[in-house]
């Protein structure tokens, strides 16, 4: 058996003549399938959820009852103009359905992009799967991808992703990458997925209904009720679209916020285009705490002091120009200051915060580290008399010579036997 899915042997394209046969016989009489097909449309209620009735709709309803008639003639490609203007008024309604809560929201850009992806949705012959390149029909089982909302046939991502998880489970040893759970991406974004995140169920566009009816009042693969996605960026506010393809549109909720810098009064503004600039300067404190921020109000974080200004080195004896937003720095010389005891001096390179005790205060002990003297820093440790006994250069013996200052040699004197190699 072949895994294609049945929509996979259909033809392509809209407005192809159709050669089956339009009437069956019953007895020697000759009935019209088409026109009972047409009846039978204009018989069908809308769904329970389907837009509300009112006082327009009702003087609309003799044009959607001949837009049912008209369905027909399209898909056989005998559709006239007039029974095209009737699909498209019909497809007007279906998006002033949607987007009736965006009415007085956003910008025109963001409405009409919004409004280009419903359409082409709402069009059978615009979506397209890019995986077979056969239409996409209203019952056709689909999936979108999260990233690029680039729509699928569900068995046909499901062959994709099963197809390059086995490629990349042949490059990989299993012994070596048992658990290793490997991703498959999406044709169009390559965005990545896990192997447990395959599609298995045909959803709506909001994940809120599996395998939505087919509903002439709704959009395509919709479930008609409200998106309730959490809107990007985050604001706390959730779409207030009906269920729709593509990326929710930017909040319209009204809010009051200040400008960027903080100095005019809070106005009114939607949440999805909250920030704005007064067009004054900043004068933020910088993070130098010296100077401010000389730019025209602006988002994000102020920049870091440009300015240049004599900076003195950590340990005090050297100054030069540098940007005062890096004022730190080290001379690498050794810092000489007097040290608490008033007897030496710090003998540290350039740094910072207080040199610290003199070293030779306190606890010290011999040359040779085995006895211990509580002396001045002025008087120096005498020898204990003891053997030295520090390890030599060779590694292998100590020295033999009494507690002394100063290094034990570089050379060991001892003889050894070697063997030639």
């Amino acid at each position: 058996m072949s895994n294609r899915p049945p929509y996979l042997y259909r033809g392509r394209g809209r407005g192809q003549s159709s050669s089956k046969k339009t009437g069956y016989s019953v007895g020697g009489l000759v009935i019209d399938r088409k026109a009972e097909n047409q009846k039978a449309t204009l018989n069908k209620k809308p769904a329970a959820h389907a837009v509300p009735k009112s006082k327009e709709m009702n003087k609309q309803q003799a044009q959607l009852e001949a837009h049912w008639a008209a369905c027909d003639d399209v898909t056989e490609g005998d559709a006239s103009p007039d029974d095209c203007d009737q699909l498209n008024f019909h497809d007007e309604l279906i998006l002033e359905n949607v987007m009736k809560s965006y009415k007085e929201g956003n910008s025109i850009v963001d409405l009409a992009q919004m409004q280009e992806t419903l359409s082409e949705c709402l069009q059978m012959s615009s979506l397209t799967c890019i995986i077979c390149l056969e239409m996409i029909g209203r019952p056709d089982p689909i999936w979108s991808c999260d990233r690029c909302y680039c729509i699928f046939h569900l068995q046909c991502i499901q062959l994709w992703a099963r197809d390059g998880i086995a490629q990349q489970q042949l490059k990989l040893s299993p012994e070596l990458f048992r658990d290793l759970e490997i991703n498959w991406c999406c044709p169009k974004c390559r965005k990545e997925y896990l192997k447990s995140a395959t599609p298995q169920k045909y959803y709506c566009f909001c994940k809120k209904q599996i395998d939505p009816v087919v509903d002439s009042w709704v959009l395509p693969h919709s479930c008609g009720d409200v998106c309730g996605r959490r809107l990007l960026p985050e604001c706390g506010h959730e779409c207030l679209l009906l269920c729709h393809p593509g990326a929710c549109p930017p909040c319209p909720v009204t809010v009051m916020v200040t400008c960027f810098c903080g100095k005019s009064p809070p106005v009114s503004r939607r949440c999805g285009s909250r920030g704005w600039a007064c067009q004054r300067v900043c004068r933020k404190l910088l993070a130098c705490g010296d100077h401010t921020c000389e730019l025209t109000c602006h988002a994000g974080k102020c920049p870091t002091c440009s300015l240049e200004v004599e900076q003195d080195c950590l340990c005090g004896k050297q100054s030069q120009p540098r940007s005062c937003s890096d004022p730190t720095w080290s001379c690498d010389q050794v810092c000489g200051k007097a040290l608490p005891c008033g007897n030496h001096t710090c003998c540290q390179l350039c740094h910072i915060g207080s040199c610290g005790d003199c070293p030779r205060k306190g606890l010290r002990h011999c040359p040779c580290g085995k006895t211990e003297h509580v002396l001045p820093c002025t008087e120096e440790v005498p020898v204990c008399g003891d053997t030295c006994s520090k390890m030599l250069t060779c590694g292998v013996h100590q020295c033999s010579r009494s507690c002394h200052h100063g290094d034990c040699g570089q050379v060991c004197r001892s003889v050894g036997i070697q063997k030639h190699r």
